[in-house]
């Protein structure tokens, strides 16, 4: 198992990294690239789990508001790169408003009827869910000079603490007596003891990033990342992301599915992503009203 997850993990890992430390446009295009293929297959397996309860959803009109929502970080950073988030908003209405017209497009032509009043709710739901939550981190990325870094901030604090966590979960499920369980029935092997574990990565990584790039964490000359942000960040980080593994969990067990896609070792992409969904945007409205107070 671990030997598969190092397998894929790494070079997905490696993927990922490069598309934050490899300056210029090659950098971008990786990172627009990788985000493409996680955002498709995180909103096919969605659909895939929706399908299996019985929950049809269109699917097309699913990817093509997803990538548009993925491009309009860098599309509003090219159109104003003085005021990206203004422009972000209008482009993500935009979207919302093609979203709207295809899936009222779908409605015409099935008629009225259960399955194509569901149709519209799961698609609407995919969307929210993985598409626009998750294009926060992009929209973040092409903020300004310093967006790689506070990504790669916001990534590191939140997938440390599953690191972490699952390293002291482990190690405290062998104890004589175990550990104490947080949600049995949701997701077993989640713990109390493997949240603290979560909690003390996730404040070692903060302080870590922002002790190795003190000044460089700005968003349009504002410095957002302070040792204030990195101790929220590192305790709330590792609790608002296991309230998103948990609620992914939940999905797939209401689903029948063990994991989320067919990655080996990792699951699926929604596996990977189900605890930096609903961080992503806490942390990019707090830095925006960090940046403007």
């Amino acid at each position: 198992m671990l030997r598969h997850r190092l397998a894929v993990g790494l070079p997905l890992g490696c993927l990922a990294l490069a598309g934050f430390l490899w300056p210029g446009w090659p950098g971008m295009a990786l990172f627009l690239g990788f985000g493409a293929f996680l955002l498709v297959e995180g909103l096919r397996e969605f659909h895939n789990m929706a399908q299996a309860m019985g929950l049809p959803g269109n699917r097309r009109a699913s990817y093509v508001a997803g990538l548009g929502f993925l491009v309009s970080g860098p599309l509003a950073s090219w159109l104003a790169p003085q005021a990206p988030v203004l422009v972000a908003g209008s482009l993500d209405g935009i979207v919302l408003a093609v979203l709207l017209v295809l899936l009222a497009v779908g409605l015409f032509r099935e008629g009225p009827s259960r399955e194509s009043l569901t149709r519209c709710g799961v698609s609407l739901a995919a969307v929210a869910y993985v598409a626009w939550a998750s294009s926060f981190l992009a929209k973040l990325y092409f903020s300004g000079v310093d967006g790689r870094r506070l990504v790669l901030f916001v990534v590191v604090a939140t997938k440390s603490a599953d690191v972490g966590a699952f390293i002291l979960g482990t190690l405290t499920s062998k104890l004589p007596g175990g550990n104490h369980k947080l949600c049995p029935r949701l997701s077993p092997k989640k713990s109390w003891e493997g949240l603290l574990g979560g909690v003390l990565a996730s404040l070692a990584c903060c302080f870590g990033l922002l002790w190795l790039w003190p000044d460089t964490m700005t968003l349009h000359g504002a410095r957002v990342v302070t040792w204030v942000t990195a101790l929220l960040f590192g305790l709330l980080a590792p609790v608002i992301g296991l309230l998103g593994d948990v609620a992914e969990s939940g999905f797939k067990r209401a689903s029948g599915f063990k994991d989320s896609g067919d990655l080996p070792g990792l699951g699926g992409v929604l596996d990977i992503m189900d605890s930096l969904i609903p961080v992503a945007p806490l942390f990019y409205a707090y830095i925006h009203l960090i940046a403007l107070s």
